[in-house]
């Protein structure tokens, strides 16, 4: 016989279940645990996702209805870029934007520097246990405007840091001061 269920059907055991983006097995979603359907027909789960991919929702079979699955639904990981703060670098000379990917992710992270309207790729570094390091030496005294992007791929959507608005400034000359910018009388 086949029918409608018409209101909430508790006591159910649940699980939730996991598929990565591009695959076809679903498989237990990591760190859940199978829970059984609330008086108002409910469950849920904290989750932590560190890939794109889908959930969908498992019932098992009873006396009463037959085992059956929700309808996938699609989720997508931003990773978070976080830079450390600059505010200021030393014309001409060597200074370091450092910072983190959450997940900690390997691969090539890009620095790109605002010209007018249009961000402009002006750097390249590996991103190695979640961690990146460039290194600029401005030239003009200004105020320059950078962020750190990482571009989407199979398992991450695209991500891009806050802004780092760092001003250019002139190095302090002292005695025995040597550099580019110093001039020897």
């Amino acid at each position: 016989t086949t029918g409608v269920v018409t209101g909430p059907v508790s006591g159910v055991v649940a699980t939730l279940e996991y598929r990565t983006s591009g695959a076809s097995a679903w498989r237990n979603a990591p760190g859940t645990s199978s829970e059984t359907t609330s008086n108002s027909g409910r469950v849920s789960w904290s989750i932590k996702p560190s890939h794109n991919g889908s959930y969908r929702v498992a019932f098992d079979q009873t006396p009463e209805f037959g085992a059956s699955v929700s309808t996938a639904l699609p989720l997508s990981v931003r990773p978070q870029i976080t830079v450390n703060p600059i505010r200021t670098a030393l014309a001409l000379e060597s200074t370091q934007i450092t910072g983190r990917i959450k997940p900690e992710l390997a691969g090539p992270v890009y620095l790109e520097q605002r010209h007018g309207k249009t961000w402009r790729r002006v750097g390249r570094t590996p991103a190695a246990g979640g961690r990146f390091t460039f290194t600029i030496r401005p030239t003009a005294y200004a105020l320059i405007h950078d962020r750190v992007e990482r571009p989407a791929d199979a398992t991450h959507i695209d991500s891009v840091s806050r802004v780092l608005n760092i001003q250019v400034v002139h190095p302090e000359l002292a005695y025995g001061a040597t550099g580019a910018d110093v001039l020897a009388l």
